[in-house]
């Protein structure tokens, strides 16, 4: 019951945009959830969940937006372009322009 509560919870963007504090400064990701819990159970990190959670949310946003790239990782919660170059590449396999590409492309 609680991680499906915690995972619906994780789904609203107000709950994934918020910037995570570098790994330096100690942080809950999840009040209330014994933190080693949810890499057993998720099978993944919290910051790897969010991440996760942040590029969809970016990917719906450079379909269906005219946003820019930029503009797209600020409203993710992410400030560093490269980062979330990284990020994107990782779950996606291409770049955001790409993939912009790729699914114009399989629409026609």
């Amino acid at each position: 019951g609680w991680l499906s509560a915690l995972i619906r919870e994780m789904e609203k963007p107000e709950n994934f945009i918020e910037a995570l504090p570098p790994p330096a400064v100690p942080r809950q990701p999840f009040p209330g959830i014994p933190e080693p819990i949810l890499p057993q159970v998720l099978h993944m990190s919290p910051t790897e969940f969010i991440n996760i959670k942040r590029m969809d949310y970016a990917a719906g946003l450079l379909l269906e937006t005219g946003l820019e790239v930029i503009e797209i990782c600020q409203e993710c919660g992410i400030h560093n372009l490269s980062y979330f170059y990284r990020i994107f590449r990782k779950q996606y396999g291409c770049s955001p322009k790409e993939f912009i590409r790729l699914n114009q492309e399989g629409r026609q």
